[in-house]
């Protein structure tokens, strides 16, 4: 059985990280724990993932699952009381495509993080595992703030050797 490369769980990561900066259209898009200021900002995304998850197929093939989660966050407006649903159909249109898998990371803590691509993390359409969006609402009664989900899952078979090579 080939050994799950330790770089996977990074480039899965950043490159569903990178379609969402490349698809948010200027909007603020943090990682989860990701230290920020959003002061300024009226709608900002947060990215959360579970996964990936691993199943060794056959000696070189390796099933990768990932759940993708995004938080939307807006400033209410009183002008528009539809921006948190604007917001979550923009997110989740992201969700209809494929997404590149790369190898990113800084090229100095590993030579492997070349940018390659290594495969395609494809959008999962089964039973109860479609995109779906959940909303919060106001948060909390002492701010502006509504919150939603938006959550999508992904598949991609990778051949080990070519994520090493």
């Amino acid at each position: 059985m080939s050994q799950i490369p330790p770089q996977l769980c990074l480039w899965a990561t950043a490159s569903v990280f990178k379609h969402l900066v490349d698809q948010a259209g200027g909007v603020s898009v943090f990682i989860e724990g990701q230290q920020r200021n959003t002061e300024e900002d009226q709608v900002w995304y947060e990215l959360r993932m579970d996964g990936p998850l691993y199943q060794q197929k056959t000696t070189d093939e390796l099933r990768m699952d990932v759940e993708v989660n995004v938080l939307v966050s807006v400033v209410q407006d009183s002008r528009d009381i539809y921006k948190i649903r604007r917001h979550c159909g923009l997110v989740a249109s992201m969700f209809t495509s494929c997404i590149p898998l790369k190898r990113y990371g800084d090229i100095a803590d590993d030579v492997l993080n070349d940018e390659t691509q290594i495969g395609v993390l494809q959008v999962r359409t089964e039973r109860r595992e479609e995109t779906g969006i959940n909303y919060f609402g106001k948060v909390r009664p002492d701010t502006n703030l509504e919150q939603a989900t938006v959550e999508g899952h992904y598949r991609e078979y990778l051949s080990v050797e070519r994520c090493l090579s």
